[in-house]
């Protein structure tokens, strides 16, 4: 037997995997050395953070997080053990990881997550638990007093007496929420000369955030913390509150800023951490390494050998999992008060996932889905449908969707869209009766007349050039609100108006708006009649595109699109708008598209599996003027709708958007082409919901 001492599993095993791929303009080579060091002290959980500073200072502190999935909080006590820890906070932390384990204990419930963040990278002795502080994240648990929870997690954590904060100021910061805000993180700030609690409050807006800073106690000045949040709100999704307690509130403010997306798809990042640098909040080399971060780390990209415990899992799984590491950018947070200028830091990391083929139609179409299809949650689907998609907003108000995961590189060149969904869904939630449905349609035309220089239209999301059919929605948002005769409707329907060609259809971009090198490059996109777009246009009573759409039925019945693969949707909006006219044989065009939508859904009651589709055929057959003479159809695709429908109310994501390249006329057969879903499911469940407030009576 080999008297060599064994080599036992540590952070270090993934963390190999990923130096190679952190920015030196982030974490210096000689910091990388002083991290490895510090990982092989660290639990073998496969992930990890990163908090580093954006301005001058190299400082990087490194995080750890876990769940209680896969027996993690025992592998964390093992580990304590193992490396004799020792001291009143390593003992308390491994009590808490034992009843946090313990499904029967509440502890297991209340928290969602547990964070280790160990501050800097000093040197200590092998046997002391590194300085660090703990983060909580807690559970929005039903029936529960949130603070007496979270009261007794900090005692478990840090005992009664030793906490160094104001439990009357903690109790303070929970009541005062406002109804939607809730408090989603503490943390207890071990490795500081002076302890204290951290505390993130999530959704709180411009309106709130006053009377809450006001009630818990802050010290500092309201109307510059209002000014930020509001300059910061216009470039981020969502904002969480950033406050630490001690026997007082401390006079720092902080402002967790976080996008859904990740570069090099969603544009907005870029663009967010270019104001930091124009505000000389982040140095320009730490913007650009943070923007390269995001990745996947496989076996075949990686110059390291993957770590024996993977491989075996990788054997175990099966042929089609790859085991692979992803890389993200989490959130950045801006802190008033501790220094002149604001302080930017950001938080990036790595987890280990493993990768599966592309999906096909027919999966997404089954996705979250139980396989006997009966189940139904309580609650008429309309209802749970618009919970659904209020509750998607991003905290600014908008609704994103289409962020693109593609089959070869993850990536959807586009960046997620904000305007073109936000626009589409506004439209049809202004059509619902309902207060909340046309508060938040309102609350959409507000931000789309304040994100674009008036009379110019909208685009696909802030990044993109104002297109036909962004403006479109746009305009149908403003006509279902009453706000059709308004100053920024009238000046952009006259830029759409810029949009139609000699036929009478409308192109998706004007000639010149896509910046590409001639005019050939662009035809597909700015020189050709797109049936998709003119439909969604000629509702707006849009002669010439309505003439376009009479002359561009098909035979049987259709319309097919540019953008998209389901000729449903082209269908759809055709039929909606020639159904709008008193002309007899406008009806009959009606018919005929009700005709082939007929004969498009299955035996099942749906048409390919897929919700969007589905929904758009019920939408055609619910304009023709006999609703007896399509109603069987009608009942039968709405079951299916009704059974297939997730518990949060969504429908799977199914609206398939296919893009040509801007030279491409006709997309029909073109392989080149790409493909993506709304992977948020916002568009379909949408569609559905518009599909279903229209059945008639």
């Amino acid at each position: 037997m080999s008297s060599a001492r064994a080599v036992l599993p540590s952070l270090a095993d993934s963390f190999d995997l990923l130096a190679p791929s952190l920015p030196p303009a982030l974490i210096p080579p000689a910091l990388t050395s002083e991290l490895r060091q510090l990982t092989r002290r660290l639990a073998p959980l496969p992930r990890a953070g990163f908090e580093v500073r954006l301005g001058s200072s190299s400082r990087v502190d490194l995080q750890q997080w876990l769940t209680t999935r896969d027996h993690e909080p025992q592998i964390l006590r093992e580990h304590i053990r193992r490396a004799g820890w020792s001291g009143p906070t390593a003992g308390r932390l491994d009590e808490f990881l034992a009843r946090w384990s313990d499904p029967a204990d509440p502890l297991h419930v209340a928290c969602a997550e547990l964070w280790l963040e160990f501050d800097g990278t000093a040197q200590i002795a092998s046997t002391e638990l590194p300085p660090l502080s703990l983060f909580l994240a807690l559970a929005a648990v039903d029936g529960t007093n949130r603070f007496q929870t979270t009261a007794a997690m900090i005692a478990a954590l840090i005992g009664e007496g030793r906490a160094g904060f104001s439990r009357m100021i903690l109790e303070r910061c929970f009541d005062a929420c406002p109804d939607g805000a809730l408090i989603s993180h503490v943390g207890l700030m071990l490795g500081r000369p002076k302890p204290s609690v951290r505390v993130n409050v999530k959704r709180l807006d411009g309106e709130s955030l006053p009377d809450y800073l006001s009630h818990v106690g802050w010290p500092g000045a309201l109307p510059v913390a209002v000014g930020v949040f509001e300059e910061l709100r216009r470039l981020v999704d969502r904002i969480a509150i950033c406050l630490d307690i001690g026997v007082a509130v401390s006079p720092e403010l902080g402002f967790e800023c976080a996008l859904d997306g990740q570069p090099p798809a969603d544009p907005d990042w870029s663009a967010f951490l270019g104001k930091l640098v124009e505000w000389g909040w982040c140095n320009r080399a730490k913007r650009e390494a943070l923007v390269g971060w995001p990745g996947l780390t496989t076996p075949a990209s990686s110059s390291a050998s993957w770590p024996a415990p993977l491989i075996r899992d990788e054997l175990l799984q099966g042929a089609d999992r790859l085991s692979a590491f992803e890389r993200r950018l989490s959130h950045v947070k801006i802190t008033l008060g501790r220094t002149r200028l604001p302080e930017a830091k950001a938080y990036f990391g790595y987890f280990h996932t493993w990768l599966r083929p592309p999906l096909d139609h027919d999966d997404i179409g089954h996705s979250g889905i139980d396989p006997d299809g009966r189940k139904e949650p309580s609650g008429r689907p309309i209802d749970r449908a618009l919970g659904f998609l209020l509750a998607r907003r991003t905290q600014s108000g908008w609704w994103r969707d289409f962020s693109g995961v593609l089959s070869d590189d993850r990536r959807w060149r586009a960046g997620a869209s904000d305007e073109w969904v936000t626009a589409y869904v506004g439209a049809v939630l202004a059509g619902l009766a309902s207060d909340r449905a046309q508060r938040a349609a309102r609350d959409g035309w507000a931000l789309l007349v304040e994100r674009r220089p008036p009379g110019i239209g909208w685009g696909f999301n802030r990044l993109a050039p104002p297109d036909a059919d962004s403006t479109a929605w746009g305009l149908r948002l403003a006509a279902a609100l009453g706000q059709g005769a308004s100053p920024p409707a009238r000046r952009s329907r006259e830029a759409l108006n810029g949009y139609i060609l000699a036929d009478g259809g409308l192109a998706t971009y004007r000639d010149g708006a896509l910046g590409l090198p001639s005019a050939a490059d662009s035809v597909g996109w700015s020189r050709t009649a797109h049936v998709c777009v003119t439909a969604a246009a000629a509702c707006l009573g849009c002669r010439p595109a309505l003439e376009f759409l009479r002359r561009a039925q098909r035979e049987d019945g259709s319309w097919t699109g540019y953008w998209w693969e389901d000729a449903e949707y082209t269908t759809a909006l055709a039929a909606d708008a020639l159904h709008a006219t008193p002309g007899s044989a406008d009806q009959e065009r009606v018919e005929a598209a009700a005709v082939w939508a007929v004969g498009r859904i299955g035996l099942d009651g749906s048409v390919r599996q897929s919700a969007f589709a589905t929904a758009l055929c019920v939408r055609i057959l619910n304009l023709v003027d006999d609703p007896a003479v399509t109603r069987d159809h009608r009942r039968r695709c709405i079951a299916w709708l009704s059974a297939h429908q997730r518990p949060d109310g969504a429908w799977p994501p199914s609206a398939r958007l296919r893009v040509p390249g801007p030279e491409v006329a006709n997309p029909a057969g073109v392989e080149s082409c790409t493909s993506t879903f709304d992977d948020a499911g916002v568009f379909t469940t949408a569609t559905v919901l518009m599909a279903l407030a229209s059945e008639p009576a």
